[in-house]
């Protein structure tokens, strides 16, 4: 079946993808500036224009289907594609306006490393006709989306590189092990821990997004228990049960307040390098051309050069 797009479905479109940002039908009212009734029935246009049912909803229930998986990703490039279009036609006015949409992991604001504030700020203050677009993700999300243009960019760590984008080195970040105050580790001396305890130890990881660099490790963690992103981390680490790998600035808070605390950082401590991540051998429109170019400011000229083109 051919299906045809007009107009009227890009308006329901961006009904639906609104909805799925808000969670639901009664949060996205305030957001659409229309009545339940009147964003059910535009839902319920789209679903019978496409011929298939995008959410299950009612009572409280929100919930996309696979199909509705399938048309969120898939609005989503759309929606991507038109703001692009727009970005392209204010090109001719030699002016950065339009959309920016960056991908960024959780928690990156503390990283003393990360250029990142100040890049926004000095883009925000030169080329105020952008508009930021930032979406916190995983690393594999991350990269699917600039794959397939979601995100014009993303910066993040990554041990699994994607064919199809290229990876520049922006800075790093120390990771340290981390158990709880309940945790067996906490009040032992860390030279008592050995290597077979920690192969026994309860082990959070980041699942199948990310995987610990082993070159170096005197250890390879099983995972029992894992997260995608750092909060979840903390929930388990505080648990008492499990230990886990978390940047040394985003656990500074715990571990000041007797939370929690590093184990064997002798051995276990690391650097991750973050990436800028671009679609390899891209035309870049002037928004990201901007942004590249502010960044630039604070990192190696010849790597970002290289990155780019």
């Amino acid at each position: 079946m051919t299906i045809l797009i007009h107009d009227v479905d890009i308006k329901l479109l961006r009904v639906f993808y609104t909805i799925v940002q808000c969670g639901g039908f009664s949060l996205a009212q305030a957001r659409l500036n229309v009545s339940q009734s009147s964003i059910s029935t535009q839902m319920s246009k789209l679903e019978t224009r496409l011929g298939f049912r995008l959410c299950e909803r009612g009572h409280g229930i929100f919930r996309l289907t696979p199909e509705g998986e399938h048309v969120l990703k898939a609005t989503e490039r759309l929606l991507a594609a038109l703001d692009d279009f727009s970005s392209e036609l204010l090109e001719s006015q030699k002016k950065p306006a339009g959309d920016l949409r960056i991908g960024l992991m959780d928690n990156m604001v503390s990283n003393p490393n990360s250029p990142l504030s100040n890049v926004l700020a000095d883009v925000a203050e030169d080329a105020p006709d952008i508009h930021f677009n930032i979406h916190i993700g995983s690393v594999a999300d991350l990269g699917e989306r600039v794959l397939d243009s979601r995100l014009h960019l993303a910066i993040s760590f990554s041990y699994r590189p994607i064919a199809g984008l290229s990876y520049t080195p922006l800075f790093t970040e120390e990771h340290q092990l981390y158990c709880g105050r309940a945790h067996p580790f906490f009040d032992r001396d860390d030279r008592t821990i050995t290597i077979e305890e920690l192969l026994e130890a309860k082990y959070a990881g980041w699942g199948n997004s990310a995987a610990i660099p082993d070159d170096d490790m005197p250890v390879a963690f099983t995972e029992v228990a894992s997260s995608h992103n750092m909060e979840g981390l903390v929930y388990l680490v505080q648990s008492g049960h499990f230990v886990a790998f978390l940047p040394s600035h985003y656990a500074k808070r715990w571990v000041e307040k007797g939370e929690m605390r590093a184990v064997r950082p002798d051995i276990l401590s690391h650097s991750v390098q973050f990436y800028l991540m671009l679609r390899d051998n891209d035309c870049h429109p002037l928004v990201v051309r901007c942004f590249l170019d502010y960044l630039a400011n604070y990192i190696s000229q010849q790597e970002l050069s290289r990155a780019v083109g």
